[in-house]
């Protein structure tokens, strides 16, 4: 009975150690980061809480993440038949993003991040601003 005991309580501590593995765990800046890659489409926004009229237009644009470049592509006008593409640098620490564009560091908040869907948030002034994205 004892041998039984024993045998027992060292397969607990061994399923404990492997179970503790630190190597296993990612870091929230790099779960965010790997969840981010990939394509997603814009489905809304809002601004201070109220939801924004967002044309067709606006639901067409896009954006890429891949491991330190933002891609995108916004398209406005009649049809929507204007468009501009752009890439920036970025990263990522813990649920923040910076990117790096000509006209400075713009910082935003990741709200939502999993396999389908992204919900960053944006403060400018005394606005602020979300937008949510679907996975492509």
């Amino acid at each position: 009975m004892k041998k039984i005991q024993l045998l027992f309580l060292l397969t607990f501590i061994m399923v404990g150690f492997v179970a503790c593995d630190k190597e296993d765990e990612k870091s929230l800046t790099d779960q965010n980061k790997e969840n981010l890659i990939g394509n997603w489409k814009f489905v809304s926004s809002s601004t201070n809480g109220v939801q924004d009229n967002n044309g067709t237009c606006e639901t067409m644009s896009t954006i890429s993440f891949t491991s330190d470049k933002i891609n995108g592509t916004d398209y406005w006008g009649e049809n929507c038949s204007e468009s501009e593409n752009y890439s920036y640098n970025y990263t990522v620490n813990d649920n923040s993003i910076t990117v790096t564009t000509a006209d400075g560091t713009f910082i935003s908040e990741i709200v939502t991040l999993n396999a389908t869907g992204l919900v960053i948030k944006n403060v400018v002034e005394s606005e602020t601003y979300l937008s949510v994205y679907i996975k492509q």
